[in-house]
């Protein structure tokens, strides 16, 4: 297998990554220029589509990589928590509702070291749980809803369409994930 099928998902990844920073900046701006939302809208759709096919290419080319095992899910996370804070700093989202967001993902995030540190031997694994996915997918279109069609100091309704179920799932599988991080404690003890 050549270098670059092997690294062809931590390469997608790593692309997911790189479009932080320009969202960022076109997420700041998205209140004023109408180009930079659209520009902001597409990148955000196409870091979406990569977290999918990074997933998609490591498991059909069966090349699932302990770099992409820790990598994929810290793009995720600095992924939205980056579009929230900058929806937020431009006025299209009220911290509370960016709080509830990232409060779990930090959870996860400080959680996931943390286990490491428990599971030195790397007997298990915490695999990810349906409703950490179906969570993804609501705060997904969440975000892309307000990006699109926020205006400052004014969430549009739709969005909380997508943004009450996926904090109930996000809390949910929260609460999933911490459970089997606890079982695990207690089984390696």
């Amino acid at each position: 297998m050549g270098f670059l099928k092997r690294n062809l998902a931590n390469a997608i990844t790593l692309f997911r990554l790189l479009l932080v920073p320009p969202l960022a900046v076109l997420i700041l701006r998205a209140g004023e220029d109408t180009t930079s939302r659209k520009v902001g809208l597409l990148l955000f759709v196409m870091a979406g589509l990569s977290d999918f096919a990074d997933g998609q290419v490591a498991r059909r080319l069966r090349i699932v990589s302990e770099v992409g095992k820790v990598m994929d899910p810290l793009a995720d996370r600095l992924l939205a928590i980056t579009v929230l804070a900058s929806l937020t700093a431009a006025g299209l989202l009220p911290l509370w509702m960016a709080s509830l967001i990232v409060l779990r993902d930090a959870t996860m995030l400080l959680g996931a070291p943390l286990y490491g540190l428990f599971d030195r031997k790397g007997r298990a694994r915490i695999e990810v749980h349906w409703t950490g996915k179906l969570a993804m997918a609501c705060l997904f279109m969440f975000m892309t809803i307000v990006i699109l069609l926020g205006n400052r100091h004014e969430v549009p309704a739709l969005s909380l369409t997508f943004f009450i179920p996926g904090i109930i799932y996000s809390y949910a599988s929260g609460y999933i994930y911490i459970g089997r991080f606890l079982y695990q404690i207690r089984r390696g003890s």
